[in-house]
């Protein structure tokens, strides 16, 4: 009786384990953030949600609210005990960022058994003032599956230049990844080596909340393998670093199912443990604001984090993520990288992900691991291929920007639009400040370098740029419209708020053609009130510019205020306002366009210039103008051949505008 009373207790506690495990469903939980005005604090540091909540609590019967974030490390501290990688973050931003994160203490994760009354409980949590956002815990879901393939190749190696690239850096032990998954199977001799340790601690649970990182899923296995696989045992397969350790975050379980939650808990480990790299294993289905600040968080710490997409590049969800602060990955296979056939959108970063080899878990059947390999297709098996390559660059450059990561290696594919990984590799390995030097060099050939080095790298060497722009006492006139010029032709967003301010503030008219060149070149709406307010500047060359920038950015709410232009006394700017009035399509200027078409001391140049303008904005009145206006000069044939040409060339034009006229009035009419 006691034997069976026993077996009758392990059995019980078993289907409880297991009912834990499975039953769970973050579709019974919530996400919410309080302000930091309602969270009461105790002495010891543990906060108390306010009463209106417990109210609420209890009314919906809401089983627990707990913080998703046991314990909160002050953010300098997270800073200072990973100093290498905290100088991976731009300076720039360093300086500009207030944030210190510690409002992630009043995020909580809500429990409630009943799901009919789900919505009538997030309206009631939304009507209280003392909530920044309320959000459903969203599933987290696998983004990769074994399949049958008999190709036993590591193909995405050599598609990629991966041997190659072995001849400029093998990897670096000091390059910490953390694979963000179903856990890892760390006795695989091929990862032996290779798994971070901290207090004899291999990393952590985040589904079951223990140190139990094992894999029976496959896939967090198969990801740490294409990333750091022992590439000198001579047998099996190679991973991308031979060097580099793997930390192991389980955020899925054994189904390859997880929420937000685990997820973003993971995420906070990583980053809090010293990860370089956190690659991100799955995709959550939805949005999600925690998500958000996590990744930012990570970003802020200095992390590269990858992860899947499986088409279009969203990042981790319908929704992009924080200033997309995320490499996001597209999967494609050994034929349409050997047809040429991936796409150049130049958004998507597609990698192999189709069919690759890696790693699997030991069955409990089996033995040893000479057969512990798999064939794996998915967005995830993509991002680690590109986890690899982040690895081998950190390896050459240990002082990269996380910023100067994407836009490297997006600049730096195969003629099949994949990365071609030496190349990557030797741009990596140029120093940042040899390319800052080379943009102040008056050799134009080192100049010109620069600048296509800036393009390549992104808003990395944008914040740099930046820095000396904005922080810099020291900075000459000639540097600070060199650093203007740098950012246009970068067509640096980020630059935008910065470079409006310096317009309202910059008195020099050289520094204020320059900003509004770069303005115009970066395309941005943004600065098109602060362009506005220099069309009546003193300098015609500012005027100009700013006529020319805001044609470029496209900024229609100033037609009206450009059609004044057309009487300025420099003859550039009337030019300028001319074809802007047509880029913009400000049919309000057609009067005034064709008095001065009308004008007997206008050049026949300019009255060209109008007649390509009516074309675009006239009507059927313009229509019988221009018809009147052909016959006219068609009669004052000149003598002298080269003025011939340059009347059929304003016949032609007028033939031109008096084509797209008539069509858009049949088109209208249909």
């Amino acid at each position: 009786m006691k034997i069976y009373y026993s077996l009758l207790v392990v059995l019980i506690l078993n289907v409880i384990n297991i009912s834990a495990y499975k039953v769970y469903s973050s579709e019974y939980e919530l996400i919410v953030k309080f302000k930091d005005s309602v969270i009461q604090r105790d002495n010891d540091g543990s906060s108390n949600i306010p009463e209106p909540i417990k109210e609420i609590n209890k009314k919906f019967g809401v089983v627990s609210c707990t913080p998703v974030f046991s314990s909160i490390m002050p953010f300098h501290e997270i800073k200072a005990s990973h100093m290498q990688r905290t100088l991976r973050v731009p300076p720039f931003i360093r300086k500009s960022t207030s944030n210190d994160f510690t409002s992630l203490k009043n995020i909580y994760k809500v429990t409630f058994s009943d799901i009919a009354h789900l919505e009538d409980l997030i309206r009631a949590y939304r009507s209280f003032p003392g909530i920044e956002y309320v959000e459903r815990n969203v599933h987290l879901i696998i983004c990769d599956t074994p399949i049958d393939d008999d190709d036993e190749t590591q193909w995405a190696l050599d598609a990629m230049n991966i041997p190659e690239a072995w001849k400029i850096s093998t990897g670096s032990p000091s390059t910490l990844i953390a694979v963000l998954s179903t856990g890892i199977d760390t006795m695989h001799p091929e990862l032996n080596g290779k798994i971070w340790a901290k207090d004899n601690i291999h990393g952590y649970n985040f589904v079951m909340d223990n140190t139990d990182i094992t894999d029976t899923h496959g896939s967090g296995t198969a990801l740490a393998g294409i990333i750091a696989a022992n590439a000198t045992n001579q047998t099996g397969i190679s991973g991308i670093d031979w060097y580099a350790s793997i930390m192991p975050v389980v955020t899925q379980d054994n189904d390859g199912v997880g929420s937000c939650i685990s997820l973003c808990q993971g995420i906070y480990y990583a980053v809090n443990n010293g990860a370089d790299i956190i690659l991100i294993g799955g995709k959550i289905e939805g949005e999600s604001n925690l998500l958000n600040e996590l990744i930012n968080y990570a970003y802020h710490c200095g992390c590269v984090v990858i992860a899947p997409s499986e088409s279009e590049p969203l990042s981790l969800s319908e929704s992009k993520t924080d200033d997309q602060k995320v490499i996001t990955v597209t999967p494609c296979g050994k034929q349409s990288v050997q047809d040429a056939s991936i796409p150049d959108n130049g958004i998507n970063l597609y990698a192999p992900g189709l069919n690759c080899i890696s790693l699997r878990p030991k069955k409990q059947d089996e033995t040893d691991y000479s057969h512990c390999y798999e064939t794996r297709s998915g967005a995830n098996i993509a991002a680690a291929h590109i986890a690899g390559i982040v690895s081998l660059m950190l390896s050459v450059n240990a002082g990269f920007y996380n910023e100067e990561i994407e836009p490297l290696i997006k600049s730096s594919l195969t003629e099949h639009g994949i990365p071609d990984a030496p190349a990557i590799l030797r741009k990596s390995a140029i120093p940042r400040e040899s390319i800052m030097a080379d943009l102040f060099s008056p050799t134009l050939e080192k100049h010109q370098k620069s600048v296509h080095n800036i393009n390549e790298r992104g808003n990395g060497l944008v914040y740099t740029l930046l820095e000396k722009l904005v922080y810099d006492p020291s900075i000459t006139v000639g540097e600070k419209g060199i650093l203007i010029n740098a950012l246009g032709t970068a067509k640096s967003y980020e630059a935008v708020p910065y470079l409006i301010e310096l317009l309202r503030t910059e008195d020099n008219s050289y520094i204020r053609r320059a900003i509004a060149q770069a303005l115009g070149a970066i395309g941005d709406k943004r600065a098109g009130e602060a362009l506005v307010t220099i069309l009546s500047d003193s300098d015609a060359g500012v005027r100009y510019k700013a006529v020319t920038a805001i044609a470029e950015i496209q900024y229609r709410d100033a037609g009206n205020t450009i059609i004044d232009l057309l009487n300025d006394q420099d003859e550039r700017v009337v030019f300028a306002t001319i074809d802007a009035l047509a880029v913009l399509k400000v049919e309000q200027s057609l009067p005034s366009l064709i008095k001065r078409l009308e004008g007997r001391e206008v050049s026949q140049i300019m009255k060209d210039a109008i007649v390509v303008s009516l074309g675009e904005l006239g009507n059927e009145d313009t229509l019988t103008l221009l018809y009147e206006y052909r016959e006219q000069l068609a009669k004052n044939k000149p003598q002298e051949d080269i003025v011939i040409f340059e009347w059929k060339n304003s016949l032609q034009k007028i033939d031109h505008a008096t084509e797209k006229i008539t069509r858009r009035i049949t088109e209208q009419k249909e």
